[in-house]
């Protein structure tokens, strides 16, 4: 009986919560890349995730860096913290002054010697060092690159982890390619003694590489014969030495050589993991170990690869420790590399002597709820994580309110899976009505739709699909071009022989969708959320609207979601127009009722105004309030 009510408690927990599922920010958030730290911020620790911007859509990456935390005791309440970083303020220094440049993957630490957070990004796009772009050579600020581009690896410091970093300082760090010190990741080592040893390490396309850096200025590479920083960046010849490469043992490092995404991190005493994005599958994280963060490094195996029914894409990230939980943090596709959403699944780590023991994990739609998401909510068609054919996550069109749709199913038996859903601990019965909603819109008036469930062990064996049901979508929708809510009937559960073989439908479950009826090459439909229901039960966490009041004309006020659902972090964009200044900000719920506490943001020094809410269970009204400036 303890136990049913656990489980009944864990799945009235889940119906409640905001996020959590895969990608587990919100739909709008394109976040790759991510480095997971955790840090205290306001008394609290929260767990950190520093990415890239994919905010160009047409190429990778953007031009500044956000952030975003949540509590550790609750990683489904994810805060937008805003812009902490941004390009402009590498220009600034004169480098990379060319139009269109972007920055990379970045990463952040904290040296409690300096008592300072420091973060590490990287400029993608070559620039040369002539004066122009970037210092000439006799220019006494000159720190060269490769070849005749210049550097491109850049820390900027803060003494809070949400920001805003300044004073950005170039790294003279060099590059085994002309693409730079790409995907810099660092390592502080704090030892029991207290002090501290804090290494970098960096490259792509098997110019991969790592140094020790000075404790104090956290950039400069410490000589690797006298030990001591190399303070004249124009001495070049003993870099001959160092940095290091990192993977230099082929029969140690399993024969994986580095394509990017380089991450390091101490995982226990004396025991060192270097995750990296290898040549030989850009979808796929692996790790090495060590006994040192010198090497040499010991190929430990694959922590996650993308390409088990999804799309070949890069892939980037790392691990991280919340508690009792290690995780791993990555990204996955949508339509393309340039829209990328961040991923989290829990992993299983253990120390065998001197072996680091990560066993790989899949790509789920679940995320952090190892039970399966509650199969009775609303969820954006973007947590799917398995697609055949041409399917894909339409990222590029960027929809404010999140609902980018399915696209590309065309073909026959099209299908997509979602992994996985809980059904709760009491089989679903006929009496139950049960219901699959979907927002759709039908394109092909042949379009038919078949539900599946399958076991999750069973999850790739298209034999133990259990069949619930066939729909004509033409008696529900007409293909008008429009977005429709329909509702599917799914009936005799009872006398279904072979979802009663596997104790009916209830628990964690997989749930799959095929499709058919193409005509002429056309898609078949689209659609853009998805939930199960019983009855004419609501839907528990519908998108509500935000509302933008027009009170004051003297500035341009914008949201990012513009519908979110129960919990979800808001931005609120506030650009004044000239000679005029932000006074307040409300947010309310339509009715009045009550107000929602706004949280500033400590924006960087290109970004405008800019602050957080949480979105509460109804709609509501943003007023903003400008004044002249004196």
């Amino acid at each position: 009986m303890k136990l049913i009510s656990l489980y009944v408690l864990f799945f009235n927990l889940i119906a409640i919560v905001a996020t959590g599922q895969n990608p587990f920010l919100p739909p709008t958030a394109f976040i790759p890349d991510g480095e997971p730290h955790v840090f205290t911020y306001k008394g609290e620790e929260r767990l950190f995730v520093y990415g890239s911007r994919d905010e160009i859509v047409t190429d990778y990456c953007g031009y500044g860096h956000d952030v975003w935390s949540a509590p550790v005791d609750d990683l489904t309440k994810w805060t937008n913290h805003g812009e902490i970083f941004n390009i402009q303020q590498i220009k600034d220094i004169g480098y990379g002054k060319i139009e269109g440049a972007n920055l990379g993957a970045p990463d952040c630490v904290y040296n409690p010697q300096t008592r300072k957070y420091y973060l590490y990004t990287f400029m993608l796009k070559r620039y040369r060092m002539d004066g122009i772009q970037g210092p000439a050579s006799d220019d006494e600020d000159f720190i060269p690159g490769y070849a005749d581009y210049g550097p491109a690896c850049i820390v900027a410091e803060s003494e809070s982890p949400i920001g805003p970093f300044t004073n950005p300082i170039i790294c003279d760090w060099p590059s085994a390619t002309e693409d730079g010190t790409f995907d810099p990741s660092i390592l502080v080592d704090e030892h029991s003694n207290g002090n501290i040893d804090v290494y970098a390490y960096w490259g792509n396309c098997y110019g991969d590489r790592w140094t020790k850096i000075n404790v104090k200025d956290m950039h400069s590479i410490i000589h690797p014969y006298t030990g001591k920083s190399m303070v004249n960046r124009q001495t070049r010849h003993v870099w001959q030495a160092s940095p290091y490469k990192t993977l230099n043992n082929p029969s140690l490092n399993g024969k994986y050589t580095l394509f990017e995404a380089s991450s390091i991190k101490k995982v226990a005493t004396g025991k060192y993991v270097f995750i990296f994005s290898p040549n030989e599958n850009h979808s796929s994280l692996v790790y090495c170990y060590s006994k040192s963060p010198e090497g040499p490094w010991n190929y430990g195996g694959t922590i996650v690869n993308n390409r088990n029914g999804w799309e070949f894409g890069n892939n980037h990230g790392s691990i991280v420790k919340v508690k009792d939980q290690w995780y791993v943090i990555y990204h996955r596709k949508t339509d393309n590399s340039y829209n990328r959403q961040a991923m989290i699944e829990p992993i299983d780590l253990k120390i065998e002597g001197d072996k680091v023991i990560i066993s790989q994990v899949e790509m789920t739609s679940q995320g952090i709820f190892t039970n399966g998401l509650n199969a009775f909510r609303r969820y954006n068609a973007n947590t799917i994580c398995y697609k055949t054919a041409r399917i894909k996550i339409a990222g590029s069109q960027r929809c404010s309110d999140g609902l980018n749709p399915l696209i590309g199913i065309q073909s026959e038996n099209d299908s997509v899976g979602i992994k996985y859903l809980n059904f709760g601990d009491k089989k679903i019965q006929d009496k139950d009505h049960l219901n699959l909603r979907l927002n759709l819109k039908l394109i092909s008036p042949e379009a038919s739709l078949t539900l599946w469930v399958v076991p999750e062990v069973d999850f790739n064996d298209e034999t133990k699909r259990i069949k619930l049901g066939s729909f004509k979508l033409s008696n529900y929708v007409s293909a008008d071009g429009n977005y429709h809510e329909i509702s599917l009937q799914v009936e005799d559960l009872d006398h279904n022989q072979s979802l009663n073989h596997i104790g009916g439908l209830k628990g964690k479950l997989g749930v799959m969708m095929s499709f058919n009826g193409c005509v002429e090459g056309m898609e078949i439909c689209r659609i853009k959320e998805y939930e199960f229901a019983k009855g004419n039960d609501p839907t528990p966490n519908p998108l509500h609207s935000i509302v933008i009041k027009n009170t004051n004309k003297y500035a341009q006020v914008s949201v990012i979601p513009t519908k979110a659902r129960l919990g979800e972090s808001v931005k609120v964009v506030i650009e004044p127009d000239e000679g005029y200044q932000y006074s307040n900000v409300k947010v309310s719920t339509t009715n009045g009722r009550k107000d929602v506490l706004v949280n500033p943001n400590n924006k960087s020094q290109y970004a405008p105004q800019n602050f957080n809410f949480v979105m509460p269970d109804e709609e509501v009204v943003i007023s903003v309030k400008c004044i002249k400036q004196k």
